[in-house]
Order: structure tokens, then C-alpha cells, then sequence
């Protein structure tokens, strides 16, 4: 098991939520593997960068299209 705070490391890709699409319906939230989408004070769900692995999953469940994947640097 690897310690938290390593997944950034390895992961290729990585999702980004634009809270202007977000329709709150939190697919992204409930099948994230690795509990990385957290809900904010309003509602909308973000990505914890340090538990996110990169495996888009939550770009999948997002009927809205407000997940979008970033190559990392």
C-alpha cells in the first residue's frame, strides 16, 4: 500500500472540474476509487491532488462533461 501524497507522482493524467459545468450530481464523488473528490462548502465536489491515482474514472460518471484530463507535467 502506498503512503498518501504518493499517487501524484506516477500518475500520467489528471482530472480538473469546472464548477461552471458542475450540476452537483456527484457520479464523480461516489465512484471515485480512492475517496480523491471531496464535496466544498458549496456543493461542489474537488479533486485532493495528493490521493487522485489518474484513473479518470470520475471524467466517465460525469453526465455533465465538467471533467476534463490534464497531462501532467
Amino acid at each position: 500500500m502506498k503512503p498518501a501524497g504518493e499517487n501524484a507522482n506516477w500518475r500520467v493524467f489528471r482530472p480538473v472540474i469546472d464548477v461552471k459545468k458542475c450540476k452537483k450530481t456527484y457520479g464523480c464523488y461516489a465512484f471515485c476509487p480512492e475517496n480523491a473528490i471531496q464535496i466544498d462548502k458549496n456543493g461542489f465536489p474537488f479533486i485532493d491532488a495528493n490521493l487522485c491515482t489518474g484513473c479518470l474514472i470520475c471524467l466517465r460518471e460525469c453526465p455533465c462533461g465538467a471533467i476534463s484530463e490534464v497531462k501532467e507535467k
